[in-house]
């Protein structure tokens, strides 16, 4: 009896160590397969990270980094037409003369300063091209300024409707005070020497001059877009204007030409995305985004750091549209 037990007991001895075994083993390829951390841990580790970045985002470092954007802004993407008008205030800076740096019409050319560098560089651009007898026509306008225009535009339809009918004809040839481009300081003029010679320098006529069509063709490498195209009039409230260039700088100016798009639509685009990447025509990758207080995905993006960001444009109170060059 005692040397049953004792077989039996040997068996049980010799089994268990063939399992412990067998454990180990298993146990080890596992280890040397996963480097020590299964997927299911490999995921929450992740998931913690994005946790806590959203976290920080969401506390007190949101308030310091809208801080830092807003100290930043500019207004190269503002938008200025019937349902988002400009107030009586608005001035854009800094403001600088282009009258001796560029062929201009008047005495005095303000623009608001990065428009002012750009304009420059098209003029030097275009001359080294051959193209002579362009001319900037109209710069920065005040309020007060734009009033007059419209009231006169108001004045020369007065005979033929009823004042409500001939300030609705008068505002899909002039502005609204308020809503024109022109108080922005980001918005040029321009015509051509043959124009300059008749009543009217300002005609559909210019987008088949050479002037005209060199401007269509290059004026987003300079930031420069086409404002008011016959296509768009629905959406910009404006009728064709192929003399009317807008400044909304580098890259956005290459995506608006690129891809058909107005201001209008390109802000409804950069929103409704809440972020995206664009490499330009040369060669420069960018990071654009739309931000607010409750809306800042670009600020999770893996390449979002401040000292990347290039230019802040305000589309509205504490609305923002960030651009930060990769590389």
């Amino acid at each position: 009896m005692k040397k049953l037990a004792f077989v039996f007991l040997s068996l049980c001895v010799i089994l268990l160590s063939f399992y412990s075994y067998k454990l180990l083993n298993e146990i080890s390829a596992r280890n040397v397969y996963n480097e020590g951390v299964n997927p299911s841990e490999t995921s929450e580790i992740e998931g913690d990270n994005l946790v806590d970045k959203k976290a920080m985002i969401e506390n007190e470092d949101l308030e310091l980094i809208l801080d830092n954007l807003k100290n930043q802004k500019g207004h190269n993407l503002i938008l200025a037409n019937k349902w988002n008008p400009l107030g009586e205030d608005f001035e854009p800076v800094p403001i600088k003369d282009a009258a001796g740096d560029v062929p201009s019409t008047k005495d005095k050319m303000l623009l608001q300063e990065e428009a002012y560098d750009a304009v420059i560089s098209l003029f030097e651009e275009a001359n080294k091209e051959g193209i002579e007898g362009l001319w900037v026509v109209s710069g920065y306008r005040p309020y007060s300024y734009q009033s007059k225009l419209f009231n006169a535009k108001v004045n020369s339809f007065s005979s033929q409707y009823d004042l409500e009918t001939a300030k609705v004809k008068a505002s899909e040839i002039v502005a609204i005070p308020g809503t024109s481009e022109h108080q922005t300081g980001l918005a040029i003029d321009f015509s051509s020497s043959e124009l300059l010679r008749t009543s009217d320098p300002l005609v559909e006529a210019f987008k088949d001059t050479a002037q005209g069509q060199w401007l269509y063709n290059n004026s987003w490498k300079f930031g420069f877009v086409l404002r008011y195209s016959s296509d768009k009039k629905e959406i910009t409230g404006i009728i064709s204007e192929p003399w009317h260039f807008r400044y909304v700088g580098i890259p956005h100016a290459q995506y608006m030409t690129y891809n058909n798009l107005c201001l209008e639509e390109y802000i409804d685009y950069i929103k409704a995305e809440k972020e995206f990447i664009f490499e330009d025509f040369f060669g420069n990758k960018y990071l654009i985004g739309y931000v607010q207080k409750e809306n800042h995905d670009i600020l999770l993006n893996e390449e979002f750091s401040l000292e990347k960001v290039i230019n802040v444009s305000e589309i509205a109170e504490e609305e923002y549209i960030v651009t930060l060059k990769l590389y």
